[in-house]
């Protein structure tokens, strides 16, 4: 019998709380607002597959035209300059963009890795050699930063490729294994 009476006590202390108290159940009222950018606004492209937000709050937008930054107000554009080795080494910026604890940013273009220097508003290229050490040609795609500062790659073409390791900290990249 005590048990019933707990049901009935807890069924009653329910409706109660549900019927008396409606009135602040309600729905937050949410005031949201999307910022079309466009060629127009000053982004390099139209087509932009990678959008990221860092920690300092700036939106990277990726391109096949070059790297853009984008503040709130103005957009800051990073394209690749003829003997300037502190540019991108292309525009063509074609995997998710990374930061590290640095706040430094790593992504690859077509042709490399390109690491962001932060402090100095300036980009770091590093080619990815085979296991002879020659410079690959091949696309290179990163796909992830883990936590021990590890940029994971994927270089090769279509069917073909090797998927490589490239230690942020160390600078030492190794063959993971091979796609084939």
């Amino acid at each position: 019998m005590k048990y019933v009476l707990d049901w009935a006590y807890l069924l009653t202390l329910t409706i109660t709380l549900i019927t008396d108290y409606p009135l602040s159940l309600y729905a937050q009222d949410l005031n949201l607002s999307f910022h079309h950018l466009s060629q127009n606004d000053g982004l390099t492209q139209g087509t932009n597959s990678y959008v990221m937000q860092d920690s300092r709050g700036f939106i990277w937008i990726s391109s096949v035209s070059g790297l853009n930054r984008y503040d709130g107000k103005r957009i800051v554009t990073y394209q690749p300059k003829v003997h300037d080795s502190t540019s991108l080494a292309s525009g063509v910026i074609n995997s998710k963009i990374f930061e590290d604890d640095k706040g430094d940013l790593w992504f690859t273009s077509n042709v490399a890795i390109q690491r962001y220097i932060r402090a100095q508003d300036c980009f770091e290229t590093i080619r990815i050699s085979d296991a002879q050490g020659n410079q690959i040609k091949e696309d290179v795609m990163a796909f992830d930063l883990d936590n021990q500062g590890n940029l994971w790659l994927r270089v090769g073409v279509r069917d073909t490729g090797r998927l490589h390791v490239f230690n942020t900290i160390s600078r030492k990249d190794s063959i993971y294994y091979q796609l084939d």
